[in-house]
């Protein structure tokens, strides 16, 4: 059964995360929601009258819809189970970014290396200012 979604999929500004079954009724229910209509007897001119579903009947019939399109999907293998955390997404999105930033910049194993290397002289000179801001400096005499 597919329980969660990658977080691209939306409705995580809500501050829940929906499984993939609750995200399908909720789009059901905003789109359909509103014009779902049933038959409510004729007006006195004898054409159909439409009344709206209760919130009850729409929220059931939404979940019915979005359990039987899951289920169909997962049969037909269009749907899967993610197999990361979160955070282990984003530290693959990390890496991803990183081989494709080395793609289009064509860096060479030199250009890698030296890139290290400067990052190493930077860290050692901030390092060295740190250093000097901690050693307290001998007060001026007079």
């Amino acid at each position: 059964m597919a329980d969660w979604f990658p977080p691209d999929f939306g409705h995580t500004g809500t501050g829940y995360l929906l499984s993939l079954r609750a995200t399908v009724a909720a789009e059901i229910v905003k789109h359909c929601a509103l014009v779902t209509g049933l038959p409510n007897g004729e007006d006195t001119a004898g054409r159909q009258k439409l009344g709206l579903m209760s919130a009850e009947s729409v929220a059931s019939r939404a979940n019915d819809i979005a359990n039987y399109l899951v289920d169909e999907w997962e049969d037909r293998a269009w749907v899967r189970p993610v197999t990361m955390t979160l955070d282990e997404e984003q530290q693959e999105l990390g890496r991803l970014a990183q081989v494709r930033h080395q793609v289009e910049w064509k860096e060479t194993p030199d250009d890698l290396a030296a890139r290290a290397a400067r990052v190493k002289a930077r860290m050692e000179a901030a390092r060295e200012r740190e250093k000097e801001k901690s050693t307290p400096s001998e007060p001026p005499q007079s």
